[in-house]
């Protein structure tokens, strides 16, 4: 919570012109949320950030596992644990919210 980057409230709608999702709805989420511009240098303002940081981690996930990171955490996570019927929330390119989604 201190990359940098702005939160799901203000600072992203001042970025992306008015659309607070605006990097869930391109072609490439990850790639999308890791290109915003930071607003504070890392490290230094913790800022809450369910959007940018976390969609971030999920482009950089899915390409060091080679797998969307739904089947990946199904796999590793979910199904090892039991749990068979949860649902996780996508951006438009398929990729799962990196912070939110998850009932």
């Amino acid at each position: 919570m201190t990359s940098g980057l702005p939160n799901m409230n203000d600072d992203i709608r001042n970025i992306s012109n008015g659309s607070i999702n605006s990097f869930f709805s391109l072609r490439d989420s990850g790639l999308s949320a890791f290109l915003t511009p930071q607003i504070d240098a890392p490290g230094q303002i913790f800022r809450y950030c369910s959007g940018a940081t976390p969609q971030a981690l999920v482009g950089v996930l899915q390409r060091a596992t080679n797998q969307n990171l739904r089947s990946f955490a199904n796999e590793h996570l979910f199904e090892p644990l039991g749990m068979n019927s949860v649902r996780w929330d996508t951006a438009w390119d398929g990729s799962p919210f990196g912070g939110l989604g998850i009932p």
